[in-house]
């Protein structure tokens, strides 16, 4: 009879454990689909200025991780009388449930650099190495808290209560 109870007790276990390892392996496969590039294009680009942001989302030790791409604008309420700054910023608190996409920037003044900055860069600190300069002009940079929909593993659009949380990123073939 004890040796029935253990018996029970071992594939129950054994059954619980494999439940949880699908579970698992379903939730990390799941990512795989939104691994990649996405591109928001600035509609007001021209020859001598690109303004166009990137989301970039990879799996790291079986955890999602994700870069910005943007300008200073995402922190600059109104500029008037000089180009944007660029930086690049891990997405802080980066989760996806469902089909929402929820993150946070930090970003401080030090970040923000003179030119686009390559997707190759993940931190200021490399981009600085390779020989980017830091822009001159100082800004209020707060946290920013964003929310978006993911639309066929292919889009990211957010929407907020400013006009430049107004964004849609498609999903690229190719790294620029």
């Amino acid at each position: 009879m004890r040796n029935l109870i253990f018996s029970l007790l071992f594939t129950l276990s054994a059954f619980g454990q494999l439940s949880t390892q699908k579970i698992t392996v379903h939730i990390i496969d799941t990512f795989d689909k939104y691994i990649g590039v996405y591109e928001y294009v600035y509609p007001y680009n021209t020859d001598d200025l690109i303004e166009n942001h990137f989301i970039v989302l990879s799996k790291v030790d079986n955890k999602l991780t994700g870069y910005y791409y943007g300008t200073s604008d995402e922190f600059d309420l109104a500029r008037e009388g000089y180009i944007p700054a660029f930086f690049v910023s891990k997405m802080d608190n980066l989760k996806i449930k469902g089909d929402t996409i929820t993150f946070k920037l930090n970003v401080e003044n030090a970040d923000f650099l003179t030119k686009a900055v390559d997707l190759k860069y993940k931190s200021t600190k490399e981009a600085i190495h390779a020989g980017y300069k830091n822009w001159k002009n100082k800004i209020t940079t707060n946290p920013k808290y964003y929310q978006g929909l993911l639309k066929n593993y292919k889009m990211i659009v957010f929407k907020g209560d400013q006009q430049s949380l107004y964004k849609t990123f498609n999903k690229r073939t190719t790294t620029r």
